[in-house]
């Protein structure tokens, strides 16, 4: 009946679909346009802290209904078909998520504060992927992108929490949430490739959180640029070929950088440290430089960087560890949704 007389191409997709149908009903509610706004842009003639913590107490009561189903679907049968094992338990604390989930929102809210302490040069790239300092037209679909990596992140909390990244890569991949957040951000202003794109940011955040800037580790054991043998982060970053030389197109790579380094901006907008904001900066400015005396070649960022105690680094160079393969799960939803160009392109280096 769910069909309605549609042909599918396999009917296992489909059945899979309609079991996750309450999942993905909950992420659509997450995104609804007017809980949304409402965070967003407060009504002007209310109160500003009133009217922002309504919003936020409407979007963590739709967030908690999507930890819920979520669970429930991964402590049924058909969670072991989508490679979360036999009947596995989540070890977290809903409300110790929910929580989480309330003071990244509230958190955002303050990120202009912390962009304003960054040089005036790397702001125009933070802009382009981050709320900030924005006009409502532009800024509205990026606030729904850290609403969703915010939900993404609960998710991972609830399912582990000694283990939060990885539990929210995975379930990100088993739940089948990329094509699902993909729509919704479209109907938030998101479109065309660019949704994609910052699916695959949120997605990335999680799955190579080790490598991201001011990560939170004890010992680098891979170099640092390893991650680029993920085919979703070469694409997100322009990496094409020519004349038989790979390269990744400068901008691209900058913002996939500061996106990267969201969850360190959140926590300084929680708890402002003029120390450690200048300390972030520190560590993307080495590898912005890493990546210019690399002249923008795949290659050479591959071979930079050596396993070492990170305890033995000076404080401005903070801990980056990567993860160096992707989900095939990833890699298939990926070829599904976009066409790339197999074109070679002349090397884009500013």
């Amino acid at each position: 009946d769910m069909l309605a007389g549609r042909g599918v191409t396999s009917l296992d997709d489909a059945m899979r679909d309609l079991e996750l149908k309450p999942v993905h009903e909950a992420l659509r509610r997450l995104f609804d346009h007017e809980a949304v706004h409402a965070y967003a842009f407060p009504n002007p003639r209310a109160k500003t802290a009133k009217k922002t913590a309504d919003a936020i107490d409407e979007l963590v009561n739709r967030a908690r209904t999507l930890l819920d189903t979520a669970c429930h679907y991964c402590a049924s049968p058909a969670a072991e078909v989508a490679g979360f094992g036999n009947n596995r338990k989540w070890t977290g604390d809903r409300d110790t998520a929910l929580q989480r989930f309330r003071q990244r929102l509230e958190a955002a809210k303050k990120l202009d504060a912390v962009v304003k302490q960054l040089p005036a040069a790397y702001t125009s790239e933070v802009k382009a992927v981050l709320p900030v300092e924005a006009v409502e037209e532009i800024s509205a679909p990026l606030w729904s992108a850290v609403i969703a990596w915010a939900a993404i992140e609960a998710l991972g909390a609830y399912c582990d929490p000694a283990g939060t990244n990885q539990a929210a890569s995975q379930v990100f991949d088993a739940l089948r949430l990329r094509e699902v957040m993909a729509q919704s951000l479209e109907k938030l202003g998101t479109h065309g490739e660019e949704r994609w794109r910052v699916v695959s940011r949120i997605r990335a955040t999680f799955a190579h959180a080790a490598w991201a800037p001011a990560a939170q580790g004890t010992q680098r054991h891979t170099p640092v640029f390893t991650w680029l043998h993920d085919p979703e982060v070469a694409w997100l970053i322009g990496v094409h070929e020519w004349e038989g030389v790979r390269y990744f197109n400068k901008e691209a790579y900058e913002r996939f950088l500061w996106w990267m380094a969201l969850r360190s901006l959140l926590d300084l907008a929680a708890t402002p440290d003029p120390k450690a904001i200048a300390a972030l900066e520190s560590e993307i400015e080495l590898r912005l430089k890493a990546a210019e005396q690399a002249q923008y070649r795949t290659e050479s960022l591959l071979k930079i960087g050596k396993p070492q105690t990170l305890s033995s680094q000076p404080a401005s160079v903070l801990r980056s560890e990567t993860t160096a393969t992707s989900s095939k799960v990833a890699d298939k939803e990926v070829a599904a949704a976009k066409k790339k160009s197999t074109k070679p392109k002349k090397p884009v280096k500013s």
